[in-house]
Order: C-alpha cells, then sequence, then structure tokens
C-alpha cells in the first residue's frame, strides 16, 4: 500500500531546509540560527558554545517531526511484514530511537558535555 505524494509536498519539504542552508551562511549578519558562538573556558579542551536563536528551533522542530514521522511508517509496515522484514524494519526504528533517547538525555542536562549547547 503505497501512497503518492503531490509534487507540490514533495518541494515544500525542502523549504526548510533551504532556509536553513541560507541562515548557515549568513549568520554572521541576522543571528537568527545562533544567537552566539563561543569557546568554553571551564574545560581541559576547547569545547564550542552555542546559543540557539529563533530558527534553530524550528528546524530542530522540523528534523523531530520528520524522525517520528518515518518511525510511525516503519511501525506502520512491521505488522504486514515477514519476520525477516520486521526484524529489519525493528533494527532500523531501533536506529532511529537512540538518536532521539540521546538528544533528549543531552537536553536535560544529564550528559557530561551538556552545557556546551544551550537550548
Amino acid at each position: 500500500m503505497w501512497h503518492r505524494i503531490k509534487k507540490v509536498w514533495k518541494y515544500a519539504l525542502f523549504i526548510i531546509p533551504f532556509i536553513t542552508i541560507f541562515m548557515h551562511y549568513t549568520k554572521d549578519t541576522h543571528h537568527f540560527y545562533y544567537k552566539s558562538m563561543g569557546l568554553r573556558g571551564d574545560s581541559p579542551f576547547p569545547i564550542i558554545k552555542l546559543v540557539g536563536g529563533p530558527w534553530f528551533y524550528v528546524h530542530s522542530l522540523f528534523l523531530f517531526l520528520c524522525v517520528m514521522i518515518s518511525i510511525i511508517i516503519l511501525l506502520r509496515q512491521l505488522k504486514n511484514s515477514s519476520f525477516r522484514f520486521r526484524m529489519q524494519i525493528s533494527m532500523m526504528v531501533a536506529g532511529l530511537l537512540i538518536p532521539i533517547l540521546a538528544n533528549n538525555y543531552y537536553i536535560n542536562g544529564l550528559s557530561s558535555s551538556s552545557g556546551f549547547f544551550i537550548l
């Protein structure tokens, strides 16, 4: 059961990533993606300290939604698959969940380097 996505929606999916690329190249003039960038002085080696701007949160939400939709699509395919493909789909879902869990661990300040990226 495959659904076709209209061309308009295919192109719409690229709007946020293209704006993000533009924001990265012009970050010194507007600070919409990162408010500030610097080095932490309280660590034994240089660690970058980034403070996210407004567009950082827009792009982060977009990425999170893309990963979550991918997981949902994979889980929907799980019930109609043979055992071999179920194992493959399960591994793909695990591979998508690991970065989400690690990001949650990091954002909540539970990692040792959680202070270098202020959200």
